[in-house]
Order: structure tokens, then sequence, then C-alpha cells
């Protein structure tokens, strides 16, 4: 008998293959479809963030925390919101909501006089 000729260990079948190039699209689309949700959970992080800044935004008076301050705060609750752990993920979103709740309390306070309210640092409306 022939080694050659023999039939026998011809390699993997027409339907083996085929279902494997199947199963190789099926990931990529699941890929896919996952990255792009992954941007839209992002995207919902830093729209919370706004959120909680306009609530913070109804206290506003004519002399207010400044754009980077709100920038500030913005950027500590995405980052809160990143983390995995709850309690310090709370800890942290309330220490951010806090500080620029001080803020807003310490632009108030300064009054109404514009450049007073602009020399230390806050915005006039």
């Amino acid at each position: 008998m022939d080694i050659l000729n023999s039939k026998k260990g011809q390699g993997l079948s027409l339907t083996v293959i085929i279902v494997a190039v199947l199963a190789i699209i099926v990931l990529v689309i699941l890929t896919v479809v996952f990255m792009g949700r992954m941007a839209v959970f992002g995207d919902d992080v830093n729209e919370s963030g706004s959120g909680d800044l306009m609530k913070l935004k109804i206290f506003y008076g004519d002399c207010h925390p400044s754009t980077s301050s709100e920038s500030a705060f913005k950027n500590a609750y995405a980052s809160a919101a990143n983390m995995e752990d709850s309690v310090a993920r709370q800890a942290a979103e309330d220490e951010a909501y806090d500080n620029l709740d001080s803020e807003i309390s310490r632009c108030k306070s300064i009054g109404v006089d514009q450049t007073n309210c602009e020399s230390t640092g806050c915005s006039w409306n």
C-alpha cells in the first residue's frame, strides 16, 4: 500500500473550515459591538457628571465658580465613576460634589461686587 495515495489523514474537511470561518466572523462582530458599547458607556459616565453639575448650577449667583472649577469637578466625578469599589466610588463622588459646593458658597459669600468676585478666582455672570 502506498502512503502517498492513501485518502486517510487528508486534513480538515470543508465543513470544519466553514464552521471555523463563521466562528471567527461572529467573534469579530461581537468584539466590534462590545467596543462600541464601551464608548457609549464612557459617554454616559461623562454625562452623569454634567447632570450633577447642572444641579449645583441652580445655586449659582452672580459670582460663581470659574470654568476651571467646573472642569475639575467633572474630571473628579468621571474618575470616581471609573472606580470598581462602590463605597470608594460614592465617597469620591461625594468629595467632588462637596468641593464644588464649597466653592459655590465661597464665591457667593464674596458679595455682589464684580471686581472682588473676579479678583478671587471666581467668575461674574
